[in-house]
């Protein structure tokens, strides 16, 4: 996909990132979609990462929610780390480790250690039943520990000596120990999904909001009082 502005809308309040087919685009892609970024607006260190978002389904789609170092600090990706809060690809697609046989997964990933292709990863997922339905997908950051959420549930955790002495040996926490900014953005095609079918266009990933808590240091939930 090509990203274009007209494709970020707000409707009835929410944030739409529209996925569409086109015709005559550079560098032979089919589609254009949206994508956008909290760079120099919302940069945060540590915090919980909360959206209200409907994701779409079908082949080659590939939404997210995710953030980037604001700098890159300890170099080029992904030696600056990654912290993915919610991807999800080609749902509703026939899928034979999910149950029920159609693809409800949603990931929640890190990447971390030296620049590409010395990067290593690491990630949790869950199956959502009513994928395509508003969810609420979090993430709490906190110095040493990371845990993943949806609708309130806890599905992953990951520790600091899971990702410490890949990027920085003399500090344990990088790199994420630094501002990062939020993303989200709607992908069509791409290694992971795989192409689009291109069925089922005009696509949509709806958010219906967004916060951002301060977290306590001790690691406690950072929920608002």
């Amino acid at each position: 996909q090509c990203y274009a502005t007209d494709n970020i809308a707000l409707r009835d309040g929410n944030l739409v990132l529209t996925a569409q087919a086109e015709n005559g685009l550079a560098q032979g892609r089919s589609y254009t979609s949206g994508r956008i970024q909290s760079r120099g607006k919302g940069d945060f260190t540590y915090g919980r990462f909360e959206a209200r978002i409907k994701l779409p389904a079908g082949q080659g789609s590939w939404p997210a929610f995710w953030m980037l170092p604001s700098d890159q600090t300890y170099g080029t990706w992904a030696a600056s780390g990654e912290i993915d809060v919610m991807e999800a690809v080609n749902l509703g697609t026939p899928c034979v480790v999910c149950d029920g046989g159609q693809e409800n997964r949603i990931h929640g990933s890190l990447h971390f250690g030296g620049t590409w292709p010395q990067n290593a990863s690491t990630s949790g997922l869950i199956q959502l039943d009513d994928y395509t339905g508003f969810n609420t997908y979090a993430l709490e950051w906190y110095e040493t520990e990371m845990r993943w959420y949806v609708n309130g549930t806890q599905y992953s955790r990951k520790t600091y000596d899971q990702w410490n002495s890949r990027t920085a040996p003399d500090d344990l926490n990088a790199p994420f120990d630094q501002d990062f900014h939020l993303i989200f953005n709607l992908a069509i095609g791409g290694k992971w999904p795989g192409p689009s079918d291109g069925q089922n266009f005009p696509r949509t990933m709806e958010v219906d909001y967004v916060r951002v808590y301060e977290c306590d240091a001790g690691g406690n939930a950072c929920l608002p009082d």
